[in-house]
């Protein structure tokens, strides 16, 4: 809730421009002395428009979408280890019995 929260309030997308929005759509702005994060900018698709424009997001939104996507895709892996493990449990299992 907090990622979606903190972009919409420093982007000032809409709701129907999540349906759009992907994580390629949005480029971090680095400190050339420092590398570190000073804004996000961000691509929108206009959904009352039909037309595709950037705004920026601030370093706490970007850090915050950037957390919910390294967590949604160890959760992504972790699905598929187990679906591969019990896969192979499977056919470690039918292996033994012919």
């Amino acid at each position: 809730m907090k990622p979606i929260v903190l972009t919409m309030i420093s982007s000032g997308i809409r709701i129907r421009s999540w349906d759009y929005l992907k994580w390629k759509h949005i480029i971090p702005l680095k400190d050339k002395s420092n590398n570190n994060v000073i804004a996000a900018k961000i691509t929108v698709f206009d959904t009352k428009n039909n037309k595709e424009y950037f705004s920026f997001i601030t370093p706490e939104a970007y850090y915050s979408l950037k957390g919910w996507i390294n967590l949604y895709i160890n959760f992504i892996l972790k699905v598929i280890q187990m679906f591969f493990l019990k896969i192979l449990t499977i056919l470690n299992a039918k292996i033994i019995i012919y």
